[in-house]
C-alpha cells in the first residue's frame, strides 16, 4: 500500500496542492479525475518525487528508501523520444533502473512477444502505430516490475480499438499482479468500466474520494455532483431560432 499523508506543495500565486490524503492499496485501479489546473500534474510530480514537499509525507508499502524506484510512470503521447528504437528506449530505461537486459533476456523477449511487437523491436516508435507505441512503452515499465504505476492520459489519440485492448491490460495486470494502478484520463465514459476506486481533485484538494462500484452508481453522475454541473451558460433553445 502507498498512503499520501497531507501533502502539499504551492507555487506562486496560491497554485499548487494542498492538504491532499489518500491511499491506494495492492490491485487498486485508482481514476484521478479533475478539470485542467485542478492539480494533477503537480500531485503526479511530487509523488514522483519530481517536485519537493512542502509539507506532508509519502508513506510506501515497504520500507525503502528508494521505494520511487519500485514506481512506474507511463508518459503521455508527447514526452518519449520518437526517433528512438524500442530496442535503444528500452534498454536506456532499464539502465536508469540498474537493470541490464541481458540479465533478463528471457523476460524480455518474452514480453516483446505477449505484446505482438517481436517485428518491430528495431523500428523507431515513429514509424509505429499510437498503438504499438503504448505497447512498447510498456516494456521497460513492465520489466522494472513496479508495485505502483501511474499513467497520465494513457489512452489519448488511440482508436477504439486500441483504448479497449490497453485498459483490459492495465485492468488486468491490477487484478491479477496485484499493481497499484493511478490513472488520469478526461474520458471518464472509459474509466467508468475499469477503476475500482475514485479521486476527484478541484483547486489542488481532493473533493471527493471512494471505491468506485459500476453496478451502484454512475461517474458522470459523481463528477456532476462535486467536480460541477453541466454548463448552464448554454441555452440550447437558442438554437432553435439560428435555425429559423
Amino acid at each position: 500500500m502507498i498512503e499520501i499523508k497531507n501533502i502539499s506543495k504551492i507555487f506562486k500565486k496560491n497554485k499548487g496542492i494542498f492538504n491532499v490524503s489518500f491511499s491506494i492499496k495492492d490491485g487498486d485501479l485508482t481514476g484521478l479525475i479533475g478539470d485542467n489546473g485542478a492539480g494533477k500534474t503537480t500531485l503526479i510530480k511530487s509523488i514522483m518525487g519530481d517536485y519537493k514537499l512542502d509539507e506532508g509525507e509519502i508513506i510506501f508499502f515497504e520500507k525503502n528508501k528508494n521505494f520511487r524506484l519500485l514506481i512506474g510512470y507511463f508518459p503521455d503521447q508527447n514526452n518519449f523520444p520518437k526517433s528512438e528504437k524500442i530496442y535503444d528506449y528500452c534498454e536506456y530505461i532499464l539502465d536508469l533502473k540498474k537493470i541490464k537486459i541481458k540479465d533478463i533476456k528471457t523476460k524480455f523477449e518474452n514480453l516483446v512477444s505477449m505484446l505482438g511487437l517481436e517485428e518491430y523491436i528495431n523500428n523507431t516508435f515513429e514509424k509505429l502505430s499510437s498503438g504499438m507505441q503504448k505497447r512498447a512503452l510498456l516494456i521497460p515499465l513492465l520489466l522494472t516490475e513496479p508495485r505502483l504505476i501511474i499513467l497520465d492520459e494513457p489512452t489519448e489519440n488511440l482508436d477504439v480499438n486500441s483504448r479497449l485492448e490497453f485498459l483490459k491490460l492495465i485492468k488486468y495486470l491490477a487484478i491479477e499482479f496485484k499493481i497499484m494502478i493511478l490513472i488520469t484520463s478526461h474520458n471518464i465514459n472509459e474509466l467508468e468500466d475499469y477503476i475500482n476506486k475514485i479521486i476527484f481533485l478541484k483547486n489542488g484538494k481532493i473533493c471527493y474520494e471512494n471505491n468506485f462500484d459500476k453496478s451502484k452508481e454512475s461517474l458522470i453522475d459523481l463528477y456532476h455532483k462535486h467536480l460541477g454541473a453541466e454548463n448552464e451558460n448554454m441555452v440550447f433553445d437558442k438554437l432553435k431560432e439560428i435555425k429559423k
